[in-house]
């Protein structure tokens, strides 16, 4: 055991709130292996982390868990990498994290999916996490292990929404504007997807640019649309780096690039869409 570690571990003979002092912070950030000590942490009830230092090890367990969990989210969801997203979902359920825990039993990662046991994971975990209230609502949205409502869904997503979850307000963007669950209203809808993407998330950028390239609660205009899918492509965002190329073989918005079109492909490649698309320029001798 490294001597960093060592001096970590000497503030765990308490069992209670740990007020934490910058050498501490120190000594945490230079730990490679944080997992384990984030292990003896929750064993012993103990808080070391400054950010934290208020929160009881209970309610702390689930903060570092939930980071790795974000980042298998950002990998399917942004990249479409489920090799990544396995890894990170083991992760953050090996650390007890419920949310993550369904979330392998959604997809199947190291067990057999299982829709009850995730939606169960999700109900018990909802009171705390938002995460999990946001994939409650999804459950309720789709009908997935559990009967479709869309009015509890709504209920669900605008409790998290309002808490800031970036995927519940870009939930409720997508139920205004198929009228899902309320009645269909595209420039409700365009304003949520204006608040996801003012936080930087790039499904929010991509969306609210599908609504610029629509018309759809906003006037129609191709530069706009382009100008945001090239912030959520920049973000890693298969979907908008699949749309950018769409526009550069096109010339929709901006100038007919086939080069430009086929590096957006290139990039987005893990998006079935995308790599049919790079097919066909292959094909067509386009770039």
């Amino acid at each position: 055991m490294n001597t960093i570690l060592c001096q970590v571990l000497k503030y765990l003979n308490v069992k209670e709130i740990v007020h934490t002092t910058s050498l501490v912070c120190h000594l945490w950030n230079n730990i490679s292996n944080k997992d384990y000590v984030w292990r003896i942490f929750i064993e012993n009830e103990v808080v070391v982390l400054p950010q934290y230092h208020h929160l009881h090890a209970k309610d702390i367990y689930k903060l570092y868990p939930k980071d790795i969990y974000e980042k298998a989210i950002y990998e399917i969801e942004i990249k479409n990498n489920k090799k990544a997203a396995k890894e990170l979902f083991k992760k953050a359920a090996d650390l007890g994290y419920l949310t993550a825990i369904g979330s392998c039993y959604e997809y199947g990662f190291d067990c057999e999916q299982n829709a009850n046991k995730a939606v169960s994971c999700w109900k018990k975990a909802m009171a705390y996490d938002v995460a999990a209230l946001d994939m409650l609502g999804a459950c309720y949205h789709t009908g997935y292990g559990i009967e479709k409502d869309h009015k509890k869904a709504i209920e669900l997503f605008q409790k998290a929404a309002e808490k800031g979850y970036i995927s519940s307000i870009l939930a409720l963007g997508n139920c205004y504007l198929k009228g899902e669950g309320v009645d269909k209203d595209e420039n409700k809808a365009t304003k949520y997807f204006e608040k996801a993407a003012a936080l930087g998330s790039p499904i929010g950028q991509s969306r609210l640019a599908d609504c610029y390239y629509l018309g759809k609660g906003v006037e129609k205009q191709w530069e706009k649309a382009v100008e945001l899918y090239a912030l959520a492509a920049e973000q890693g965002y298969v979907v908008a780096q699949n749309y950018l190329g769409n526009c550069y073989l096109r010339g929709e918005g901006i100038k007919r690039d086939y080069q430009k079109a086929v590096e957006c492909y290139t990039l987005a490649s893990l998006y079935p869409v995308a790599k049919s698309n790079l097919g066909n320029c292959y094909w067509n001798g386009h770039g």
